[in-house]
C-alpha cells in the first residue's frame, strides 16, 4: 500500500515449488509488486492467482471505473454456491448423519426454503437461468453448447438446396463439441460485417449483406440482431448499481472452452471466462479451470468396486503430505476457492470500511461434484464403507416411463439392474465425505466475515445449482425431471430478520430479485434491460409467512439412441444425452411442475424450429408423484411409482392444463420472446395415440 504504482502483489514460495513454469530462487520466497492500469485479466492484466505455491491479490480498485456509490441503506452480499449438493444435509433438512456444520449453522441463522426447485438439472443451464434470473426456455440455454450472450440469434430450418447468394466472410470448422449454432452465433455476433450464419456439420459460414433465397442443404442458417445480448447478470445487476462486485472459484459453468480466436471471448456454450463483463474489473476468478482445476490428472478418482484413492493423503485443513511440483500440485480446489474468497472479502471489508462502498462477493466451491476428491480424515466422521445404507428403490419402477432415466457415463448402468453393492455404498459414502470437506472450506469463509465484523451488514446466499441422485430410482447423478435432480437447498440469511423455515415453493429465478431487493437496490429490473425477470423476490417469506399456489418448472431435454430416431419407447433410456446436441435437433422434452401437492411431469415432441414443444401431438409419456405427506425429508419414498393410470381424473387434467399455460407462457409470450422460423421439419418417430409409459 507505501508504493502507490502498486495494484497488485504477489507473493511466491521457493523453488522447486512451480507454478505454471514461474520460479522463485530466495530461499525465503519472493513478493513481487504488480501494476498495470487495466487490471482485466481478459485485456491482458492481472489475474490473481492462489495455489500451494502462489498467492496473489489486488490491492486498489480503479474507482475511476467504477459507477456511483448506491445510498447509505444499501449492505454487502454474499452468495455461496455449491456444484452438485443435494438437500440431504443436517438440522432442519433432517439428515443429521451428514457431517455438515457450518452449512447447519448457516441454516439456523437464515431462513431455510425447504421446497426450492432449479429450473433444469445440469451445470451450465441451471447456472446461466439462476445468474439472469430468467428460465431456460428464455435464456435459449439446455445444455453445454449455448449460454446467454447468444440469445440474440434466430434459428431457421431451410427444407430445400443451397441457391448461390450472399457473400462468404468466414468459414469455421465446428462441431457439436466445440459450439454447433451457438459458436456459429457468437462468431457472427463479434465479427462486424456479418449479418447472417449457416451451421452445417462441421461447417459454420459466416455471411454478409443481403441473402435471400440463400437455403443451405441440411443445414442452419439465423441472422443476429448485430449486438450481443445485453442482459445484464445478477453480479452484473450490483456492478451497475455501484457494489464491489467480486467472484471467486465456480460461478458460471467452466469446462468447456471455445475454438477462438481468441478463446477467452466465446465458446461452446460458455459465457466468456466468467462474463467479464459482469464484475469489477480484475476481480473474478476468470481462468478458474487453471486456477482451481476440478482434479489433478494424478489425484482424480473413481468410484469402483473394492478400491478407491479418493480419500487423499492430506491432513483435514487440505495440506496434503505428499507435495508435487508442477503446474498443479495437487492442492484441493475448494481450498484455492476459499482462499481466494477470503482474500476478496477483506478487499471488500476495507472498501467497505474506507468509502462506504458495498461489496457482492460470489464463491462458488466445486464440489460435491465428480470427482469425489476430499482428505481421509473425513471419512472418520462415517460409518465403515459396509454399513452404510442404500436407497431403498434400486432400480426404476416399471410404472415409470424409460425415457425420465438419465443414461450416465458414471457410474452407468441400466435402470433395472441394480448397481453393485460395494460400488454403490462407496458413492454414497464419498459423496458425504465430500460435503464435510467442502463444508469445512464454508466455515472458514463464515469465520472471515464473522473475524472482519460484517456479519450485520450482509445479506448471505446459498444454493447448489441442482440436485442429485444416489441410487433412488435406480438413477445417479442429476440430468433428470425427478425430484432428486431439480430440488436444492436454498437458504437466505438477512441480518435484520429472525431465522425462520418456509416450505413455499419457489424457484432458483427468485434468487436474483430477492438479492437485489434485500441489498437496497433501486429497481428489480436490470437498468438497460428490455426484458423483465421471470422470478420474483422472497423477501416477504423471509419473516416465516407461507405462499399457497406458487409452483416450480423444470425441464430437461432427450435425445434417445444418439439422438437416432426409434420407436421403441423402451430404449429411450438408453445413450440420451443432449449435452452436446444442437437444440434445434433435440427429440424430446420433459416439461415438469412441482405444486404445493404433486410433481407432473410431461415427456414431449420438440419442436427445434421454434424450440419450444410440440403441443399439437400427444405427449410420448406421462408422469405423476403424489407428495401430499412429503416434509422433505425422505428422499426415497415419493418418487417410487408413476401413479398416471391411478389418478382422479381431474386432478390429471387439472395439472395438464396447469402445465400447458405455464410453460406456454414462459416460452411464447410475444412481448417478452421473439422467436422466430416455422416449425421443425424434422422426423418424429411414430407418435402414440396415447401417452406411453410402460417399458
Amino acid at each position: 500500500m507505501a508504493n502507490s504504482k502498486c495494484t497488485a502483489y504477489e507473493w511466491h514460495a521457493a523453488s522447486p515449488c512451480s507454478d505454471h513454469g514461474e520460479e522463485c530462487a530466495l530461499e525465503g520466497g519472493c513478493c513481487m509488486l504488480k501494476h498495470g492500469g487495466d487490471m482485466n485479466p481478459v485485456h491482458g492484466g492481472i489475474k490473481p492467482n492462489n495455489n500451494k505455491c502462489s498467492c496473489s491479490a489486488l490491492v486498489r480498485v480503479p474507482t475511476a471505473k467504477l459507477p456511483p456509490k448506491p445510498g447509505r441503506a444499501s449492505r454487502n452480499v454474499l452468495y455461496i454456491l455449491f456444484d452438485d449438493l443435494r438437500p440431504e444435509l443436517p438440522g432442519i433438512y433432517g439428515h443429521n448423519y451428514v457431517h455438515a456444520p457450518n452449512i447447519k449453522r448457516l441454516m439456523d441463522s437464515g431462513t431455510v426454503f425447504r421446497r426450492a426447485y432449479c429450473q433444469i438439472a445440469v451445470c451450465s443451464p441451471s447456472r446461466m437461468s439462476f445468474l439472469t434470473g430468467r428460465r431456460p426456455t428464455v435464456t435459449r440455454s439446455m445444455n453445454f453448447m449455448d449460454h446467454v450472450r447468444q440469445a440474440d440469434c434466430g434459428i431457421n430450418q431451410p427444407d430445400s438446396e443451397p441457391v448461390t447468394s450472399a457473400e462468404v466472410i468466414a468459414t469455421l470448422h465446428v462441431d457439436d463439441h466445440t459450439g454447433g449454432t451457438g459458436q456459429c452465433c457468437t462468431s457472427c455476433t463479434e465479427e462486424t460485417k456479418c449479418t447472417h450464419w449457416s451451421y452445417q456439420k462441421p461447417k459454420c459460414m459466416l455471411f454478409a449483406g443481403n441473402i435471400s433465397g440463400f437455403k443451405p442443404a441440411g443445414g442452419v442458417i439465423s441472422g443476429v440482431s448485430g449486438v450481443r445480448s445485453q442482459w445484464t447478470s445478477l453480479p452484473g445487476a450490483f456492478k451497475k448499481s455501484g457494489w464491489l462486485t467480486m467472484g471467486s472459484g465456480k460461478v458460471f459453468h467452466t469446462e468447456e472452452g471455445g475454438i477462438g480466436p481468441p478463446p477467452e471471448l466465446n465458446g461452446k456454450g460458455m459465457p466468456p471466462n466468467q462474463d467479464p463483463e459482469s464484475w469489477s474489473s480484475g476481480l473474478s476468478m476468470s481462468h478458474v479451470n487453471d486456477v482451481a482445476p476440478m482434479d489433478d490428472a494424478s489425484h482424480s478418482c473413481f468410484v469402483s468396486a473394492g478400491s478407491s484413492d479418493c480419500p487423499v493423503d492430506a491432513l483435514a485443513d487440505g495440506s496434503l503430505k505428499k507435495v508435487k511440483t508442477g503446474t498443479n500440485d495437487g492442492e484441493f480446489e475448494d481450498k484455492i476457492i476459499a482462499n481466494d474468497g477470503i482474500t476478496k472479502l477483506r478487499l471488500g471489508a476495507h472498501v467497505w470500511n474506507e468509502t462506504g462502498r458495498p461489496f457482492f462477493l460470489t464463491i462458488g466451491f466445486r464440489k460435491p461434484h465428480l470427482s469425489f476428491r476430499f482428505p481421509a480424515p473425513f471419512l472418520d466422521l462415517y460409518p465403515d464403507v459396509a454399513n452404510v445404507t442404500l436407497a431403498k428403490h434400486q432400480i426404476l419402477d416399471r410404472t415409470i416411463p424409460a425415457i425420465a432415466h438419465q443414461d450416465t457415463h458414471h457410474p452407468g448402468q441400466e435402470p433395472w439392474a441394480p448397481m453393485h453393492e460395494d460400488e454403490a455404498r462407496r458413492f454414497r459414502l464419498y459423496y458425504a465425505a465430500t460435503i464435510s470437506w467442502v463444508d469445512s472450506q464454508l466455515g472458514r469463509v463464515l469465520k472471515e466475515l464473522q473475524d472482519l465484523g460484517l456479519e450485520n451488514d450482509t445479506v448471505i446466499a446459498m444454493h447448489s445449482d441442482h440436485g442429485w441422485s444416489l441410487g433412488e430410482q435406480g438413477e445417479w447423478q442429476k440430468f433428470t425431471n425427478f425430484e432428486l435432480g431439480a430440488r436444492v437447498p436454498l437458504v437466505i440469511r438477512d441480518p435484520m430478520k429472525p431465522p425462520a423455515v418456509s416450505d413455499a415453493v419457489v424457484e432458483l429465478v427468485d434468487v436474483m430479485p430477492t438479492l437485489m431487493d434485500l441489498a437496497g437496490m433501486s429497481s428489480m429490473t436490470p437498468s438497460g434491460d428490455a426484458h423483465e425477470l421471470d422470478g420474483t423476490s422472497l423477501r416477504p417469506l423471509l419473516d416465516g409467512r407461507q405462499a399457497l399456489g406458487r409452483v416450480g418448472l423444470s425441464l430437461y431435454p432427450r435425445c434417445p439412441n444418439g439422438n437416432q430416431p426409434v420407436a421403441n419407447s423402451t430404449r429411450w433410456w438408453k445413450d440420451n444425452s443432449c449435452l452436446f446436441v444442437d437444440r434445434t435437433k433435440y427429440s424430446f422434452m420433459g416439461l415438469s411442475i412441482r405444486t404445493d401437492s404433486w410433481r407432473y411431469t410431461e415427456w414431449r415432441f420438440w419442436n427445434g424450429k421454434t424450440e419450444a414443444p410440440d403441443w399439437d401431438a400427444d405427449p410420448v409419456a406421462v408422469e405423476l408423484y403424489d407428495h401430499r405427506d412429503d416434509d422433505g425429508t425422505d428422499f426415497d419414498s415419493f418418487e417410487d411409482r408413476n401413479l398416471w393410470l391411478e389418478a382422479p381424473k381431474n386432478v390429471l387434467q387439472d395439472l395438464a392444463a396447469l402445465t400447458r399455460k405455464k410453460y406456454k407462457l414462459s416460452a411464447e409470450e410475444p412481448s417478452r420472446h421473439q422467436w422466430q422460423g416455422q416449425p421443425y421439419g424434422g422426423q418424429h418417430p411414430t407418435q402414440p395415440q396415447q401417452p406411453v409409459y410402460l417399458v
